[in-house]
């Protein structure tokens, strides 16, 4: 976060020395912010959703497995030990499952940002090329 807040300070004192230095860039500047705002949330507002929505969709059966499970305990211990295995096997499975979700959810945010990322800063490209 810490590095998001600089790099947002470092650009904003790039655009007014820009303005400063010549007073027909701050059309450009405007244009590129504004490309660069409507850029941004439309595809990480998108990226984001879609990623969050397949983190529910992953995590949702462990917790559905584990509220129907202790629900139905009583009805579990009283059938024997053969269906608390078979249980702790499906248990297990959704686990795993749910353990793989934490490691690739957070992979696939850091590959959607590099994904995105050239495509913000192609305007700034632009603009310096003008300069």
């Amino acid at each position: 976060m810490l590095g998001a807040i600089q790099g947002f300070y470092v650009a904003c004192g790039i655009m007014i020395m820009e303005t400063i230095i010549c007073q027909w860039m701050l059309i450009l500047i405007a244009i590129v912010v504004l490309f660069f705002f409507a850029t941004k949330s439309y595809e990480y507002m998108k990226i984001g959703q879609d990623l969050k929505r397949l983190e529910s969709v992953m995590k949702s059966p462990i917790f559905l497995y584990v509220n129907a499970t202790l629900n139905g305990l009583p009805t579990i211990r009283s059938r024997g030990i053969e269906i608390e295995k078979l249980m702790r096997k499906r248990f297990d499975e959704l686990q795993d499952r749910h353990s793989g979700t934490c490691v690739d959810v957070p992979f696939l945010v850091v590959n959607s940002v590099k994904v995105v990322h050239p495509r913000l800063l192609l305007p700034l490209m632009l603009m310096l090329c003008v300069k």
